[in-house]
């Protein structure tokens, strides 16, 4: 027996709420099924321009490609990302090193593990800095 997610409210899921059982002609069984609604994860991506290793205003940074189990997402043009309808429960958020714009390192680690609760939203933010090389002129 499953619940129909079909039937439920946009915001509602009953992920993993199914229930095997065998029932004889004057059997009864009682199914209990927990609904929960969705939660989100909303970050950000930043440039740190001040050198704080904090977000700020104005520092959000297009690169880079997030992801949490199977889902993907890139972030916007300010460095804002997003992922809605997710089932609460504890997640990893991973920024792909691969996806960066080249000359940039990150600060922060590339896995922010968050929680995900009822209708809450998980906000992790990713901070990323510009590599400085030494340019060394040799005498001629």
């Amino acid at each position: 027996m499953d619940v129909d997610e079909r039937t439920l409210p946009a915001e509602q899921t009953a992920k993993g709420a199914g229930k095997t059982f065998k029932l004889g002609k004057r059997d009864s069984e009682s199914v209990s099924f927990v609904v929960k609604a969705y939660g989100k994860i909303r970050g950000r991506i930043c440039l740190d321009a001040d050198g704080d290793g904090k977000c700020g205003e104005g520092e959000g940074i297009l690169t880079g490609l997030l992801r949490i189990d199977e889902r993907m997402t890139a972030p916007e043009n300010d460095g804002t990302f997003a992922f809605d309808n997710v089932v609460p429960a504890h997640y990893e958020v991973k920024l792909d090193k691969d996806y960066l714009r080249k000359g940039l390192e990150l600060v922060s680690p590339d896995v922010v593990p968050v929680d995900v609760l009822e209708r809450g939203t998980a906000t992790p933010e990713f901070v990323l800095r510009e590599i400085k090389k030494d340019i060394k002129f040799d005498e001629i």
